[in-house]
């Protein structure tokens, strides 16, 4: 199994889950691929619904956030009802 499988993004129903760097060019090109995306197929992206979860510190957060029109949330939270963040063995969250 010398093969590693690298995660950039995950589509569920009508939400999606990005990987990437704290870079602002990434942040930046997400952006422009959202725009991109509502132009073309006139749906709405839900500007109130983005938010950015550092995954550990990240010094340029708040602009990070600010590049792409959303909030700063942190974990512990919950997504599709499941907690995100929480170490899979906890007998309790």
């Amino acid at each position: 199994m010398g093969n590693a499988l690298e995660i950039s993004h995950l589509l569920y129903a009508d939400d999606s889950l990005v990987f990437g760097e704290a870079e602002v060019t990434q942040i930046r090109h997400l952006r422009a691929i959202l725009t991109i995306f509502e132009g073309i197929s006139g749906l709405y992206v839900n500007l109130h619904k983005r938010f950015l979860y550092p995954g550990k510190y990240v010094y340029n957060m708040q602009l990070l956030a600010e590049n792409l029109g959303s909030q700063v949330e942190y974990l512990l939270t919950k997504y599709l009802g499941m907690p995100l963040g929480s170490k899979h063995k906890e007998l309790e969250v």
